[in-house]
């Protein structure tokens, strides 16, 4: 009979961290859901000079006091505030300024979108790569250090002081690799 019961705890255990797992992804997936809303509204929300200004100065605040933070959630907070305010920008810049005249400002306007957009899009798989970034394991080298690759470390300077490179340099010489390779 102990068994019995001791299975039906097993399962009931299992039953209510199943539970709790549904509850928190559905929790995040609400909050995910809340917070792409309120993102929309963020960059697409028009502004007078005056709110644009304010929103500007309030970032500003918020990017300072959080800079010093090495958390992962401020890490994530200042990627999506500022995620959210080049989004303005391209929402801006796609919404009221692609109206060219003549073949060439239309040529030129839109190579330099087209470049923009880019350079946004690039900003946010920068982010991407930020908030979420690859957990790869440390693989150790099985062969002898005779066989393992030669590898060259550079560290380029250009007349800069020994205290703006030293902690370059002595990181590079602190290298767990044989010196030889």
């Amino acid at each position: 009979m102990a068994s019995h019961h001791g299975s039906e705890d097993s399962a009931g255990a299992k039953h209510r961290g199943l539970m709790r797992d549904l509850a928190r992804q559905a929790l995040l997936a609400l909050l995910t859901l809340a917070g792409l809303a309120l993102g929309a509204l963020i960059v697409t929300t028009p502004l007078s000079l005056e709110h644009q200004l304010l929103f500007a100065a309030v970032t500003m605040v918020l990017l300072i006091s959080f800079r010093q933070v090495h958390a992962r959630w401020a890490t994530i907070f200042l990627s999506l505030l500022a995620l959210a305010i080049s989004s303005r920008y391209i929402y801006w810049r796609t919404t009221e300024t692609l109206g060219f005249t003549g073949v060439v400002g239309w040529i030129f306007g839109i190579s330099l979108y087209l470049a923009e957009l880019y350079a946004w899009l690039m900003l946010f798989f920068g982010f991407l790569h930020t908030i979420w970034p690859l957990a790869r394991p440390i693989r150790p080298l099985h062969e002898p250090p005779e066989a393992w690759p030669t590898v060259d470390i550079f560290v380029p300077t250009y007349n800069e002081s020994l205290a703006i490179v030293r902690d370059t340099v002595l990181g590079a010489l602190s290298i767990d690799y044989p010196r030889t390779r």
